[in-house]
């Protein structure tokens, strides 16, 4: 081969193909299918005040205790009077193990007060609220409250972070899976392809994945950059434009866990960036010069091992961090899956490069079939291998957080989980044909060459269908990291949801989860799978999730049949939290948190 492949040409970074075409295809159709009521992840539990309580005796500070622990900086508890003044004394402290938030007060004169909340999560959402009590006269009303609601809350938009998740995702998939291709798939092809004629396609194929891989590296430092000041304006309140400043992300990075979770991802970035230049630098002869062989392979383990550094960072920032227990099995299980996903789609993209410059440069003609088969069952089993590793951790993630059969049809997290697994079995069955149709043609080449040219057209179309639904697959999946985990979420009609809580699953029984009364039961098990039916006690805290009503209180009578029962009024239709406190007879209090959607 001639030494042209040792130079990368400025006229082609602007030629880099369908990768960078899927990518910006996935963020389009993310502006399109992003919900509008992407939820965070840490509920209300108990306020101190009861929210809408009138008090006779003067209180001395707020409390709120949240379903799991909450960061101890940028949270905001602002208590005001009837005019706007406030009643709190501005220090917010996180107390108790860090699941409960305290705001102490000044000597309040009698009157209607309100409550104006926000905390950021342990996995990185924020969540807010309001809601009323009164001294020694009655609540404000819902339309006081609307009145007296701080301005500036809300400045990121709705689709903000699934909009430039999807696109780091994306970023992510060309860059990692790009190196996979060249290191597992096409450097190693190499001495047995057939010898073609000057010029030949595969120098150019070299350089153009070179450029992408490059352009996935760089896109993913930029979108990180973007998605830290979003955040920063998220936990802060402040507008987007004010939060671009070197203090305010300082800030951040340094004093949440949130931020140095991202300050380690930023770092291993750029140092994975400057491991890919050296190992695919095309003037570099020690690289792979000359398509003869591979980067050196300490290069490829410090590749490697940086960049499972940097999808760990992904990793355990996301819905594994906020579960109850089993933390590190679900975030290595978030971490093989991201790996396994970013190689897969990744690689399409690189393989229907391959495909798309060998059939546009002329070459190799008639030696497509032979050229095609020596790349095409290479990456056939490494997709293999990553699909054997998304089986297990799927299904894993799946159990964990969707409570039964029903929460994929039900719940907004389970219906876009399910678009996704519709997704990837559309891929798995065009990638069965390739196995069994393509492939074969393929090998016999030399015994029939029509067949096997009519087959190497055939595959690149059906390529270019799985790197486009890998595009999607992406999409959902930022949905999905923006997307409270439907551990309990479930629409209308007689509802059975279940989930781990501690060392306990709770079973919710809801009948008919409509407006009105509801009959409502709850059973317990042991991790062991024994009834425990001797609780102290167990109570139901009730809470709308699309108007501040405040928090209802219901306490659960033992049944005969081991249960325990009461009855929820759900005011109107939407979705509710419903929390539930069980005191075991032995050790500690402990929640179940559920998400519902009622029917009129």
């Amino acid at each position: 081969m001639q030494t042209t492949l040792l130079r990368i040409r400025r006229q082609d970074a602007g030629r880099i193909g369908p990768g960078l075409a899927c990518l910006a295809a996935s963020a389009i159709l993310l502006l399109a299918v992003s919900p509008a009521h992407l939820l965070a992840h840490a509920s209300l539990l108990h306020t101190e005040p009861v929210a809408n309580q009138r008090l006779d005796q003067a209180p001395t500070q707020v409390t709120l205790i949240f379903s799991e622990r909450v960061e101890t900086v940028f949270n905001s508890l602002r208590v005001l009077d009837r005019e706007g003044n406030r009643l709190d004394q501005g220090e917010v402290r996180v107390e108790d193990g860090g699941d409960t938030v305290v705001v102490s007060l000044k000597q309040p004169e009698p009157g209607p007060y309100g409550v104006f909340w926000r905390i950021t999560s342990l996995d990185g959402h924020q969540v807010q609220g309001q809601f009323g009590f009164g001294f020694a006269a009655d609540p404000p009303t819902k339309q006081q409250l609307a009145e007296q609601l701080p301005k500036g809350d809300g400045a990121v938009p709705v689709w903000f972070f699934p909009v430039f998740r999807g696109i780091g995702l994306g970023a992510l998939a060309l860059w990692l899976g790009g190196v996979g291709f060249l290191a597992m798939v096409f450097l190693p092809a190499l001495p047995q392809f057939p010898q073609m004629d000057e010029p030949s396609p595969l120098p150019q194929i070299f350089r153009r994945s070179v450029i992408l891989i490059h352009a996935g590296g760089v896109t993913f430092l930029a979108e990180e950059i973007v998605w830290l000041v979003g955040k920063t304006a998220s936990v802060t309140g402040m507008p987007l434009l004010e939060a671009l400043s070197l203090p305010s992300l300082k800030a951040v990075i340094t004093t949440t866990s949130l931020g140095e979770w991202w300050a380690l991802r930023w770092v291993s970035a750029i140092v994975l960036l400057i491991i890919t230049a050296r190992l695919f630098r095309t003037d570099n002869p020690k690289c792979a010069s000359a398509m003869g062989g591979l980067p050196a392979t300490g290069g490829l383990a410090c590749f490697a091992a940086v960049a499972s550094l940097l999808l760990a960072t992904i990793a355990v920032t996301g819905h594994a961090r906020a579960i109850a227990s089993g933390t590190l099995p679900a975030q290595i299980a978030d971490w093989v899956h991201l790996t396994a996903t970013a190689v897969w789609i990744g690689g399409l993209a690189h393989l229907l490069l391959l495909m798309n410059l060998a059939r546009k440069s002329g070459e190799p003609g008639e030696n497509a079939p032979a050229f095609l088969n020596q790349v095409t069952p290479r990456f056939s089993r490494l997709a293999q291998y990553c699909v054997l590793a998304l089986l297990p951790t799927g299904i894993y993630s799946s159990w964990l957080h969707l409570p039964s059969w029903s929460s994929f049809l039900t719940t907004d997290y389970g219906r876009v989980l399910t678009a996704k697994v519709c997704l990837v079995l559309v891929i798995l069955f065009l990638a069965l044909i390739n196995w069994k149709r393509a492939l074969p043609a393929l090998a016999s080449s030399a015994r029939a060459p029509e067949n096997a040219l009519r087959w190497s057209a055939r595959l690149r179309r059906l390529v270019g269908a799985e790197a486009l639904l890998g595009s999607l697959i992406l999409v959902l999946v930022a949905v999905l990291t923006n997307l409270p985990p439907a551990a309990a979420v479930a629409g209308g009609g007689t509802t059975d949801l279940r989930r781990r809580a501690g060392d306990y699953f709770v079973s919710l029984h809801l009948d008919p989860n409509k407006v009105g009364r509801n009959q409502a039961a709850v059973s317990l098990q042991d991790s062991g799978g024994s009834n425990l039916a001797d609780a102290r006690r167990v109570t139901f805290y009730l809470r709308s999730l699309d108007m501040d009503m405040g928090l209802s209180t219901v306490e659960a009578q033992p049944s005969p049949d081991g249960k325990y029962r009461a009855e929820l009024f759900l005011s109107m239709a939407g979705r509710w939290a419903i929390s539930v406190e069980i005191s075991p007879t032995r050790g500690d209090a402990f929640v179940a948190e559920f998400q519902i959607t009622s029917a009129q």
